[in-house]
């Protein structure tokens, strides 16, 4: 850790932005806890999404979607962000729609199970999955948004067969500021 952080404080920045809950969990809690030295700030990939939004924000056109969010194991070490994803949200014209597995009681993309490879982890992956995806259709979801690559890799085909349309959240982003994301009609 402390060669890795030696060479991003070379390009001498102020602000590094995490783009996964891990990095950002990495340099604001684990490093200080076993007392390496971190000389930038960390930012939240998605704080730092909803600042450029919200200077961006005449630019911004309603996305007019319903959404789910696919909250990621990894989002625990960063609660305090959470809210973040309802900002973005909200900014976006998106409706988030209200689901039983969400927040604080989201489920996992099962992937770290069905990597296990013991007996039955296929079986619960797939229940745990099939639970998930089966909450965003009843709460009427379009698009399965999505932060983790983990998670999109792991569920994007499997909601997508579900008519749900797998999206990253920088994606949405920028649908909501005019762009056209590879694959989007």
């Amino acid at each position: 850790m402390p060669g890795i952080i030696d060479t991003i404080n070379r390009h001498k920045p102020t602000e590094v932005i995490c783009f996964h809950d891990e990095c950002y969990g990495t340099y604001t809690s684990y490093c200080s806890a076993v007392g390496i030295d971190v000389p930038f700030k960390p930012v939240h990939f998605f704080e730092f999404r909803y600042r450029r939004l919200f200077k961006l924000k005449d630019a911004i056109r309603p996305v007019n979607l319903k959404v789910a969010y696919q909250r990621p194991c990894s989002s625990r070490l960063s609660p305090d962000k959470h809210h973040f994803v309802r900002n973005i949200f909200e900014l976006v014209g998106v409706e988030c729609v209200e689901r039983e597995y969400v927040d604080e009681n989201a489920l996992c993309c099962a992937g770290a199970i069905q990597g296990q490879r013991r007996e039955g982890s296929r079986r619960r992956a797939a229940k745990i999955q099939r639970k998930n995806i089966e909450d965003m259709k009843k709460a009427g979801a379009q698009v399965c948004i999505f932060n983790c690559p983990a998670c999109f890799q792991t569920l994007g085909a499997l909601v997508a067969a579900e008519g749900i349309k797998p999206m990253h959240m920088s994606d949405l982003c920028r649908l909501a500021i005019g762009e056209k994301p590879m694959g989007w009609r």
